[in-house]
């Protein structure tokens, strides 16, 4: 995916404000900030994106740490209602993108300039609920076995058989129930010969399982002009001489 610079020397001491207009996976998310200083805290405000029905924020706040990094909370605001959202400790940003219906949210959450995770909460009448990722991780360890690759680093490529630890960002929401997921194997030569291959996923948010499977190209062709980047088409992936895969870009 494309790379960002993630911290401006503003936002280490400061944090930065939510713009509507910052997208970084999709057109209609908004980006975060999760960066700032212990001494920054008195001079930002909460950071909040609100549902299309307007009846729903998500919000961050920041507390003290310890090492002097401020600690964002995240929670969904709903009247009076506070509902506590878990972030992942190591996201330095995260992108808000909510769904048509205002009662589902994706986030997508970036570690570093090149990796990156994502997690859609459903809101349920006793708090949330994660929607599981397994389907896509699996297929993507079906599609992509890390260890199979031309190339591949033997004891990296290990930890990766999962599928788990490729990149996934929610792209847009095709109706209030199927979030659209991009998923691609990081830009990285310890990938080998399957790096930087994408792949897209319509999960159902209801069930977890996927809808729709889509190669590189069937996901820039259908989802493209929700994408706040151009999708590059990977060439094809290249393999140890006994593997192939069954997805191609």
């Amino acid at each position: 995916m494309k790379s960002l610079v993630l911290v401006l020397a503003s936002t280490l001491l400061f944090g930065s404000i939510a713009r509507a207009e910052d997208h970084i996976w999709s057109k209609q998310g908004t980006e975060l900030y999760l960066v700032l200083g212990n001494e920054g805290i008195g001079h930002v405000k909460p950071l909040r994106v609100y549902s299309p029905d307007h009846l729903k924020r998500f919000q961050i706040d920041f507390h003290a740490g310890r090492e002097g990094d401020a600690i964002p909370d995240a929670n969904i605001i709903i009247g009076k209602q506070t509902i506590p959202v878990e972030l992942d400790k190591e996201w330095a940003q995260v992108e808000v993108l909510w769904s048509p219906d205002s009662k589902s949210l994706a986030l997508t959450g970036s570690f570093n300039a090149y990796t990156n995770s994502t997690k859609i909460v459903l809101l349920t009448a006793n708090g949330t609920k994660a929607v599981s990722l397994d389907a896509p991780h699996q297929d993507m360890a079906r599609t992509y076995p890390a260890c199979k690759a031309q190339g591949a680093d033997n004891e990296y490529c290990r930890k990766e058989e999962d599928g788990a630890s490729f990149n996934y960002a929610s792209v847009a929401w095709a109706d209030p129930h199927t979030v659209v997921i991009m998923a691609e194997v990081p830009c990285s030569s310890s990938q080998g010969g399957i790096m930087c291959q994408v792949a897209g996923y319509e999960l159902d948010t209801r069930t977890g399982g996927i809808v729709n499977r889509m190669t590189a190209r069937q996901l820039k062709q259908r989802w493209q002009n929700n994408l706040a980047f151009n999708l590059h088409i990977p060439t094809a992936p290249e393999w140890q001489s006994t593997t192939q895969s069954h997805l191609l870009p």
